[in-house]
């Protein structure tokens, strides 16, 4: 393996590399590392790995790369229909530590797809503050995280978001970098050239209000309104949403989910519909 990493080393022409192993071998932290040899000419990095719990490990062993400006990572189809029906269902969460050695390692990446990964709010924004040049950002879903952040100031080169989740706490929503972004859903090469590149740019997007009765209708209702603020700023081209139902051609469709306020939203459902406001010209 080093031998082979080293001899194409001695090409500087080579600029993209996908590696994708085969007959039982499995992506690992030696031959990860071992992609040393070819950080300087690398431009263009696709790893398959087993599982996507393998990929917080691998993103700690990359080496520094001088100017790499797409890497994804991703699991092998036929491995991923073998596995559990509760290894798809895990969440593999990037930590601020993982995000460290990437933003160190990767610093000018435009492209980076880790779509079987998520980040809380707080690991987004160390991350969009660590790839200033980053262009396009594929993540499996954002989640709230236990610390209270300030809302995502706008990213100066981004310019898609693809998640494969668009189920967003009112929290994240609120706090995604969405002025002037497109926000789409992430497909796989086999699906994108099965649906087109239409699909991924009709989301259906579920708003989750979760504040408890402890935090009151108000502060729900306030989050609410900051996120559906925050993604109207995504614009007419960036907010694109489905119809709802799985259809995605049908009739743009907001879905809101309260959770915890139960009871406490009846009687307040004209404040609601002037908290989702920002978002009536996106659906129908």
């Amino acid at each position: 393996w080093h031998e082979g990493l080293a001899f194409l080393g001695s090409a500087p022409q080579l600029a993209q590399l996908t590696l994708a192993p085969k007959g039982g071998a499995h992506m690992t932290a030696a031959a990860v590392r071992g992609l040393a040899p070819l950080r300087g000419q690398l431009r263009e990095l696709a790893l398959t790995v087993e599982t996507h719990r393998h990929i917080p490990g691998l993103l700690s062993d990359l080496p520094t790369f001088g100017d790499l400006q797409s890497l994804a990572m991703m699991t092998d189809p036929s491995i991923q229909s073998r596995s559990k029906p509760q290894d798809a269902r895990q969440i593999v969460l990037l930590t601020q530590e993982h995000v460290g050695v990437l933003t160190t390692s990767c610093k000018t990446l435009k492209r980076l797809s880790l779509p079987g990964v998520s980040v809380d709010v707080a690991g987004m924004q160390a991350l969009l503050a660590g790839l200033p040049h980053l262009e396009q950002l594929h993540l499996a879903s954002v989640l709230p995280g236990s610390t209270e952040t300030l809302p995502t100031h706008a990213h100066p080169a981004l310019k898609e978001l693809g998640l494969r989740s668009w189920t967003l706490d009112t929290k994240v929503a609120a706090r995604l970098p969405a002025a002037g972004v497109k926000l789409c859903n992430w497909l796989s090469p086999a699906q994108a050239s099965l649906y087109g590149p239409d699909l991924a740019y009709r989301i259906e997007l579920t708003l989750v209000v979760p504040n408890g009765p402890e935090a009151g209708i108000d502060v729900a209702l306030t989050e609410l309104q900051a996120a559906a603020i925050n993604l109207a700023a995504a614009g007419p081209d960036g907010l694109k949403l489905a119809g709802g139902g799985y259809q995605p051609y049908g009739s743009p469709h907001l879905s809101l989910r309260c959770e915890h306020v139960g009871i406490a939203v009846l009687g307040a459902e004209s404040r609601l519909v002037q908290a989702i406001a920002p978002l009536a010209p996106f659906v129908q």
